[in-house]
C-alpha cells in the first residue's frame, strides 16, 4: 500500500513538473517576442538574462543542499563504527545547543549524551503539548471542516519545524527533508487507522459521560448546550491526538540513538499521545465550555436589552437575568472543567490498555 502511494506521488510531481516546465517555456517565448517587438538586440538581452536567471534559481539551492553536511541519521543499531562516529556528531551538536549548558556531553559517556537527550525531550514535549492545545481549542470553538483541516495541518508543520529546532538549533535541509518524510509517512500512511476508530469508539462515551455527570442538574436549555459542548470537545480531541501523534513520533525521530523502525514507533506514539492528551483535556477543556456558554449567554441576554430600551427602562431584571446567566455559565464551564480533571485517569486507563493478541 505505501509502495502505491509513493509511486502516485512520484508520477504527480513528475506530471506538474512536466506542465511547470512547459508554462515557463511559453511565458519565455513571449516575453523575448515582446522584448524583439521593441529592438531585436533587446530580445537576445532578455533571453540571455531570464536563462541566466533560470540557472541561479536551480544551481543556488542545489550547491547549497549538496554543500551542506549530510544528515544526522541514527544507525540501524548502537554498536559498530557507524554508531560511534553518530555518538560524536551527536554530541558535538549538544555541546553547543543552549538548553544544555549545565550539562556534560561527552561522546565516550552514552549516559550523559541519554541525559542531555531526556532535557531536549521535556522541552519538546512542552512544544508538542502546546501546539495540541492550540488545535483542540480552535477545531473544537471553529466547527468548521475546511477550516480546521488547514489550521491542523499548517500548525503541525510548524510543531515539527519547533521540535527539530530545540535538538538542533540550525537543521540543514537535508536534516528537515529527512525528517518531515519519515514523520509523515509514519503517521499517515499507516495501513490500519485503529486510533481513529479507538477515539470514535472510547472516546466519546468517556467524555459523554464526563459532560452528562456534571449537567444533568440543569435546565433543559443547558443540556442542549452541553450537548454542544460534547460534540465541541470531541471533535477537538481528535484532531489533538493527531497532532500529538505527530508531534511524539517527532520527538522519537529527533532523540533516537538508533534508527526507529515505523511501526514500533506508530505504537509508541499512539500509546504516549493518550497520556497527554489527558493532560491537553484537563487543561484545556475549560477554555472551550466557557466560550461556547458564554456566546450562549450573550445571544440569550440581547432580546432582554432591546426590550428594555422600548420601554424606557422600566425594570432592570432583564439584564440582572443576563448577568445572573453569563455568571451560571462560568461556574458551569469550572465544573466541567474539574469533572475532566477528575476522569482524566480514565482516559489513562482507556487509552493506555495493552493490545491484545489480535491487534497484533
Amino acid at each position: 500500500m505505501i509502495k502505491l502511494v509513493k509511486s502516485i506521488a512520484i508520477l504527480v510531481v513528475i506530471f506538474l513538473a512536466i506542465l511547470f516546465i512547459i508554462f515557463v517555456i511559453n511565458q519565455t517565448g513571449q516575453a523575448v517576442r515582446l522584448a524583439g517587438e521593441v529592438h531585436p538586440l533587446l530580445s537576445r538581452i532578455t533571453l540571455f538574462a531570464l536563462l541566466a536567471l533560470y540557472a541561479a534559481v536551480i544551481i543556488i539551492p542545489l550547491a547549497a543542499f549538496f554543500s551542506r553536511p549530510t544528515a544526522l541519521i541514527p544507525p540501524q543499531d548502537n554498536s559498530g563504527e557507524a554508531n560511534v562516529k553518530y555518538l560524536q556528531r551527536l554530541a558535538k551538536r549538544l555541546k553547543r545547543n543552549p538548553a544544555l549548558e549545565n550539562i556534560t556531553v561527552d561522546p565516550a559517556e552514552p549516559a550523559s549524551i541519554k541525559e542531555a537527550l531526556a532535557t531536549l525531550d521535556r522541552i519538546a514535549e512542552t512544544r508538542v503539548k502546546d501546539a495540541a492545545s492550540n488545535i483542540f481549542i480552535l477545531t473544537a470553538i471553529s466547527q468548521y471542516g475546511a477550516l480546521d483541516a488547514i489550521i491542523v495541518l499548517l500548525t503541525q508543520l510548524r510543531m515539527i519545524w519547533q521540535v527539530a529546532g530545540v535538538y538542533n538549533q540550525r537543521p540543514n535541509l537535508r536534516e528537515l527533508s529527512y525528517l518531515y518524510s519519515n514523520v509523515f509517512a509514519t503517521a499517515f500512511l499507516a495501513t490500519r487507522i485503529e486510533n481513529l476508530e479507538l477515539l470514535e469508539d472510547q472516546l466519546e462515551p468517556v467524555i459523554a459521560s464526563i459532560m452528562g455527570s456534571s449537567l444533568s442538574s440543569l435546565t433543559p436549555t443547558f443540556n442542549n448546550v452541553a450537548n454542544i459542548i460534547t460534540n465541541s470537545v470531541i471533535q477537538g480531541s481528535a484532531n489533538a491526538f493527531l497532532t500529538l501523534r505527530v508531534g511524539v513520533i517527532t520527538l522519537e525521530y529527533c532523540s533516537s540513538l538508533v534508527k526507529p523502525e515505523k511501526n514500533t514507533l506508530r505504537r509508541i506514539a499512539a500509546a504516549r499521545a493518550t497520556t497527554l492528551l489527558a493532560k491537553v483535556l484537563s487543561e484545556s477543556t475549560y477554555k472551550v465550555t466557557r466560550a461556547i456558554l458564554r456566546a450562549t449567554a450573550k445571544t440569550g441576554k440581547r432580546p432582554f436589552i432591546f426590550g428594555q430600551n422600548l420601554i424606557n427602562k422600566t425594570t432592570h431584571r432583564t439584564r440582572e437575568a443576563g448577568r445572573l446567566t453569563l455568571q451560571k455559565s462560568e461556574q458551569l464551564a469550572r465544573d466541567i472543567s474539574e469533572a475532566v480533571k477528575r476522569s482524566s485517569h480514565r482516559l489513562k486507563n482507556t487509552f493506555g490498555k495493552p493490545e491484545t493478541e489480535e491487534d497484533n
